[in-house]
């Protein structure tokens, strides 16, 4: 699906709230499912993710030799990072929970890349930009809001999924009959029974796609 590519909150925001719950840390994003009020824990980290400026990493998202370059998609960004860390108004807890919160957000990128996040990858350094502390005493709590920046791209295995999504023409008539898969860097169509029926390649004379099948032992070319 295209959000598998293009909704970067929607894919590092969980991976962040998952990585704090996998450490017993109560954490709410944007996306999280809100318990109740009354059920939110007073010690809790919030995050949200804020995207950055492109990095001029320019891809192909799929292999194609006879890609161009307005065929080419931007593959990285900068983005930062806002953790929110809540404790009761008590300093030592306080301090000891925003402790283990860094220690965590050091250590990001290998506990989400692969594992929380799929289709994306944290690039290495996290740079942390430092921190702002609240101390509401008659509120009776503390806060430490902790900015991070780092750079994100969209992993190669990504971009199929952006395939899978465009409507498909072939010989006129547009049909799911023919959606696309990846093999070995080569967009393969699927029959309607979801085996491979032939691939899908640039014509180098005239730069459309065609798709390409074997019939009878004879290379077949439709257009689409």
């Amino acid at each position: 699906m295209i959000t598998d590519v293009y909704d970067f909150e929607g894919q590092i925001e969980p991976a962040i709230e998952q990585v704090f719950s996998d450490n017993s840390i109560f954490c709410l994003t944007p996306g999280s499912v809100r318990p109740a009020p009354e059920a939110i824990p007073r010690q809790r980290v919030e995050a949200i993710f804020i995207q950055g400026a492109r990095m001029a990493r320019m891809s192909v998202p799929v292999n194609d030799e006879g890609a161009t370059l307005t065929d080419r998609r931007e593959s990285a960004w900068k983005c930062r990072l806002q953790v929110t860390v809540i404790t009761e108004d008590n300093i030592k807890a306080h301090r000891e929970f925003r402790a283990n919160v860094r220690n965590l957000m050091a250590k990001f990128h290998k506990l989400a890349n692969g594992i929380k996040l799929l289709y994306h990858a944290i690039q290495f350094p996290i740079n942390d930009l430092g921190c702002s502390p609240t101390y509401k005493y008659a509120e009776g709590f503390f806060a430490t809001t902790m900015t991070y920046e780092f750079s994100f791209s969209i992993l190669q295995n990504a971009w199929p999924r952006l395939i899978n999504d465009d409507p498909v023409n072939v010989d006129g008539v547009s049909s799911p009959v023919f959606p696309f898969t990846v093999d070995d860097g080569m967009i393969v169509v699927l029959d309607e029974n979801g085996q491979k029926a032939g691939w899908r390649v640039r014509d180098r004379v005239t730069g459309k796609y065609v798709i390409v099948t074997i019939q009878d032992g004879q290379f077949m070319v439709s257009t689409t």
